[in-house]
């Protein structure tokens, strides 16, 4: 049972002051949304515990959300990755000596967000 200060449910911190941030930047910015890219804007928006997955066809505007996104959150201990040079950084660690125990710390050091583009 987890203490209870941690409630498992709680939205994570990053994702309320977040959301908000993010919501505020899209309307400065003025960008033209159809309907499917105001639905996970909204989804992006909200409070969450642990994340989200954003999928869609090529060019349907998932990178510049994700990206607003990153942009919003209150903290310099954050990450951004292409998938494919995450894997690359990550088998270079694991067959570079350091093994794979620590191989995810060594690559994310001390970020409390990682962004998957």
């Amino acid at each position: 049972m987890p203490p209870p200060d941690e409630d498992a449910g709680a939205p994570h911190p990053l994702s309320i002051v977040g959301g908000p941030r993010f919501a505020q930047g899209l309307r400065t910015a003025r960008l033209v949304l159809d309907e499917d890219q105001r639905a996970a804007a909204d989804a992006l928006a909200q409070p969450v515990r642990h994340g989200f997955y954003l999928w869609g066809p090529v060019g349907r505007g998932k990178t510049l959300l994700a990206e607003r996104y990153y942009q919003a959150l209150p903290t310099r201990r954050k990450r951004r990755f292409h998938v494919h040079g995450f894997f690359r950084a990550l088998q270079g660690e694991i067959l570079g000596g350091g093994g794979a125990p620590g191989a995810l710390t060594r690559i994310f050091g001390t970020a409390r967000a990682v962004l998957f583009d």
